[in-house]
């Protein structure tokens, strides 16, 4: 597509551009609302599990530099201990953070 843009007036790319935008939009709505539905089911079970936080909290970094650093944003953490564990929903709490983060770079 991105070839093909090249050949658009500028009308017909700031169009597009808001369609995929909205689209992205549209999806991200249906997913939280899918989650929102298995949550809120009888059958979902957390799988809960010792994280230690110090590396958990680096996959998260370097998963979410590529957009932050795009922003030039500085994605930072910090800890008032080393080999902090937490018992959690290691996916649950990852996808909430990842979340929380592209949310703050918008």
């Amino acid at each position: 597509m991105a070839a093909q843009s090249d050949k658009l007036d500028e009308p017909t790319k700031r169009h597009m551009t808001n369609v995929v935008l909205q689209s992205d939009r549209l999806h991200n709505l249906i997913t939280d609302l899918l989650e929102m539905a298995e949550l809120e089911s009888d059958s979902f079970e957390p799988e809960f599990e010792l994280v230690e936080m110090t590396n958990f909290l680096g996959e998260i970094k370097k998963l979410m530099s590529p957009s932050v650093m795009e922003k030039g944003l500085e994605l930072r953490s910090e800890f008032s201990s080393a080999n902090l564990l937490v018992q959690t929903d290691k996916s649950r709490l990852q996808h909430i953070l990842i979340k929380i983060i592209t949310n703050a770079i918008k």
